[in-house]
């Protein structure tokens, strides 16, 4: 099971623009557990056995689709996990960056919720622009094709599929 140091996810700011990892590192790090940096394409860390890949953002995520072109059935199972971080709004009701909460889901899982809804599908989420983003990849390895994805709404209409691992606390004070 993946483990949440949540004395340093309650205290985490993500604002800004990106380089934020150490702060993860230290939220996803327990005594007796460490989490590992790791430079892959689809994951971002090694915890225990679990491969995580970190999507952290207020709302909308980008997803570079190009790598999820026939995934080996053991990518299926690397663990996306949502870092839903305040926008500052007064619904929020914390300060902006501060996580809000931590969801996470199979890669697989996500992808077949993705591939197999025409809602998504007109903003990119298709086989077709999988195998195209890809080739263009191969050609050009540093070009990105990027999907967006609204990730609050998106854990919301499939809350059966997504297991709920942190919430800060602050949201019910």
């Amino acid at each position: 099971m993946i483990k949440i140091n949540t004395k340093e996810a309650q205290k985490a700011n993500l604002a800004g623009k990106g380089g934020k990892e150490f702060l993860l590192k230290n939220v996803f790090t327990i005594p007796g557990i460490k989490c590992k940096r790791i430079n892959a394409p689809l994951y971002d860390f090694v915890q225990g056995g679990y491969r995580l890949e970190f999507k952290k953002q207020g709302d909308t995520q980008w997803f570079d689709i190009g790598k999820y072109h026939n995934l080996k059935k053991e990518d299926q199972n690397i663990d996306m996990m949502f870092i839903v971080t305040s926008k500052g709004s007064k619904g929020d009701r914390i300060p902006t960056g501060e996580i809000m909460y931590i969801a996470t889901m199979k890669l697989g899982t996500m992808l077949y919720i993705l591939l197999n809804s025409d809602k998504y599908g007109v903003l990119g989420w298709t086989k077709e622009n999988f195998k195209t983003c890809y080739e263009q990849k191969k050609k050009y390895p540093t070009q990105q094709a990027k999907v967006k994805l609204e990730i609050r709404n998106f854990l919301k209409e499939n809350k059966e599929y997504m297991k709920a691992l942190f919430v800060n606390q602050k949201l019910f004070t």
